[in-house]
């Protein structure tokens, strides 16, 4: 047995009698329930991980897993990595971690030794497992921690470079260069970036994880996907009248009034009929999920100024194939009156609708591919009201294009 292959078994057996925290409870149980395949890229850190909707898009030829949290330091990821990232078996870790330490009064110093706790955890449990570090950035927030960020990014790159498998993504150059009016641009909140933000993220770091992990989606294979013909239905508890079948797929059924975050995710996804389809559901971004059980809700996405911007609202569906095209109804719930939300689906191609979700309708994106590895987004924004609210979709199967 391998080094790596032994420290993995050994911290399997001893996570098996104890409790993860609280706040990692889910991800943990439904990595049980709904094993992920070993070997994805997994992103891990704070809010901007949390709140990077396009994270999967914008590295689609990756496997791509999503653990963030809002509010999460550098001192505590040595202790969630043996229960939400080590058990993953990664191809590759990208970390995004250290501002909300240093914005709560840690030095750089600290924030060194912090980072130092994890490295020695990491190199013990995967020697050689590739580790891509994000740079701590300026914000328009955070002028207060300039001395303490440039000092731990110093004494964490010179940590890195010692590291044959290890990266520091030089985020820092590029946005200390910039002047306040530009560095505003890239933010919806003084803290959080908006998608030309994440896409200057992008910009820097795609290169580096190619040259660090090949690409590694594979190729579409689902030997239970459904057939044409079928429909499914996605279940985020509608009123009775939005699906007449009993096999509704109740989405987190075990989670009214919580916050249902990126990453978490659901198969064992059946048709109409009852029929598994080996179709996956993934959220790609933040809901809320209502008390009463009337549905998920989001809320304004990425409109500065529009108010609380923190719940996205995307998901993701994988092993669809990509062969047939897919009729998708949506049903809103709930919100204001004036409640409406655009919706963009990307397959294939793109397709796009308003629904006026306040009122309950049902909007149809009437012909849409998933991409040739059988994914398809959907992607909640806000354009009127005080939220954009979800309480089913339903997805039918066409016939394959002659």
């Amino acid at each position: 047995m391998s080094r790596t292959l032994f420290a993995l078994a050994s911290l399997t057996s001893l996570l098996a009698a104890q409790e993860p925290p609280a706040h990692l409870a889910d991800w943990v149980r439904q990595d049980q329930a709904d094993p992920l395949e070993p070997g994805a890229v997994v992103f891990i850190g704070s809010s901007s991980i949390r709140r990077w909707e396009s994270l999967h898009r914008d590295f689609p030829q990756y496997r791509i897993v999503q653990r963030g949290w809002g509010g999460s330091w550098l001192a505590e990821m040595d202790d969630a990595a043996p229960f939400i990232l080590f058990p993953l078996q990664p191809s590759a870790i990208v970390m995004w971690a250290g501002t909300n330490d240093l914005t709560n009064g840690h030095s750089g110093e600290e924030v060194h030794e912090d980072f130092l706790r994890f490295h020695r955890l990491l190199r013990q449990t995967s020697p050689e497992l590739p580790f891509l570090f994000l740079g701590m950035t300026r914000t328009p927030a955070n002028g207060s921690t300039t001395a303490a960020r440039d000092t731990a990014n110093r004494l964490i790159r010179e940590t890195l470079e010692k590291d044959p498998h290890a990266r520091f993504i030089d985020f820092p150059a590029f946005f200390d260069a910039l002047g306040p009016t530009t560095l505003d641009a890239l933010y919806v909140d003084p803290v959080h970036l908006n998608p030309d933000g994440y896409a200057e993220w992008v910009r820097m770091l795609a290169p580096e994880l190619a040259a660090t992990v090949a690409p590694n989606l594979p190729a579409f294979s689902n030997p239970e996907a459904p057939a044409p013909g079928a429909t499914l239905y996605l279940d985020f508890g509608p009123p009775p009248t939005a699906t007449d079948t009993p096999h509704r797929n109740a989405l987190f059924p075990d989670r009214p009034g919580a916050t249902l975050r990126a990453g978490e995710h659901q198969a064992v996804l059946v048709d109409r009929e009852g029929n598994p389809t080996g179709v996956r559901l993934t959220l790609t971004g933040d809901f809320h999920s209502d008390p009463d059980g009337a549905g998920i809700f989001s809320t304004g996405d990425h409109l500065k100024g529009a108010g609380n911007d923190d719940l996205p609202g995307a998901f993701l569906l994988t092993g669809l194939d990509p062969a047939l095209p897919c009729e998708i109804r949506l049903t809103g719930h709930g919100g204001s009156a004036d409640a409406v939300t655009d919706v963009t689906a990307y397959g294939r191609g793109i397709d796009t609708l308003s629904l006026a979700t306040g009122t309950g309708k049902t909007g149809i994106l009437p012909q849409l591919w998933p991409d040739a590895h059988g994914r398809i987004w959907i992607d909640l924004n806000l354009l009127a009201g005080n939220r954009t609210a979800l309480s089913s979709v339903e997805i039918h199967l066409g016939s394959a294009a002659k």
